[in-house]
């Protein structure tokens, strides 16, 4: 129980018991807020028509000066999506908010955020020990990556095998910034990359002279100078970042010093020690645990601090609309 660990205590909230109409008035709350958040994306520059009919474009070259309203529409259409699933009955019932929710996924233009909003569902299917989950695997899998695969090309009527797989490169940029970084011609930042990381608390919107490279950007850089300024940003698997500054020695402490790490180690100690995540019991506390475990993509854009300040306003959006 959350009292085991004294969670009653520093955390008020946690004992808080949610029925399903409760997490209903949060789920259009929330979802609510994804809306004017989306609108705001949209329509300041791309134009809403567009972006609705082309959401892959808008993804690619329309974020630039906008990629708070972004980041706060994606992390509150998965936290409605939460709150919307998280106390189902019936699996089946999980299937069709998933087919409900999909379209609104898709106009993110973001491969990964609909990949991990099909795994996020696997996940409470398998918690609610669902009978026909193999089957639903079989079918989804191939379902969910035709998606994706239309979301890659866009308006694009000419499909080429080779970009479908160059998306996957994760580890094969970091495989590359090893071998610079072994062969000697890549050098470490030093603490470039984490210093200036706090670029990332200023949006683009307010201070639009704040540089394009900056944090992870460093290293992307290397590779593909220019790319960012475009809104193009590569990403590397591997730990690259936290090894780029200080090596080895870096990617053994700054692991510890991100919040968001601890912040899961801790959630998967309550879930998979403390066993506190039950379907079919769900308080506030939960909400929390899934949030940060499980929630597609939530908090992805928000450095630190600010993950744990978008991660408390769903909590207080969750608590206020809850039924007195």
């Amino acid at each position: 129980t959350s009292k085991s660990l004294c969670l009653e205590r520093l955390l008020p909230f946690a004992g808080i018991k949610l029925t399903r109409r409760d997490l209903k008035r949060s789920e259009i709350t929330l979802f609510t807020l994804f809306v004017i958040f989306f609108y705001l994306l949209a329509s300041s520059e791309f134009g809403l028509v567009n972006w609705i009919l082309d959401p892959r474009t808008g993804y690619q070259f329309y974020r630039t000066g906008q990629g708070h309203w972004y980041a706060l529409g994606m992390s509150f259409l998965s936290a409605a999506f939460t709150c919307g699933v998280i106390k189902l009955n019936k699996p089946i019932d999980v299937v069709v908010k998933l087919l409900v929710y999909l379209p609104f996924c898709f106009l993110f233009g973001s491969k990964a955020y609909l990949l991990s909003f099909f795994i996020f569902t696997l996940i409470l299917l398998w918690f609610m020990k669902w009978k026909s989950l193999k089957k639903f695997i079989a079918f989804g899998i191939p379902f969910i990556f035709l998606i994706m695969l239309f979301n890659f090309f866009g308006n694009s009527n000419e499909v080429i095998l080779e970009d479908v797989f160059s998306y996957f490169d994760y580890y094969k940029n970091a495989a590359d910034y090893y071998k610079g970084y072994l062969s000697g011609n890549i050098d470490l930042f030093y603490g470039q990359v984490l210093i200036s990381s706090l670029w990332e608390y200023v949006p683009r919107g307010i201070f639009p002279e704040k540089p394009y490279i900056f944090g992870g950007v460093l290293v992307a850089d290397i590779f593909y100078p220019g790319a960012a300024e475009a809104s193009h940003t590569p990403a590397f698997g591997g730990a690259v970042m936290n090894f780029a500054d200080f090596g080895v020695f870096g990617v053994i402490i700054l692991s510890f010093m991100s919040s968001q790490a601890l912040i899961t180690g801790l959630g998967s100690y309550l879930v998979y020690t403390k066993k506190m995540f039950n379907p079919f019991d769900i308080n506030l506390l939960t909400v929390l645990i899934v949030l940060m475990l499980y929630t597609p993509q939530f908090g992805m854009f928000f450095p630190s601090l600010l993950y744990i300040i978008i991660l408390g306003i769903v909590l207080v959006v969750v608590k206020i609309t809850r039924r007195r």
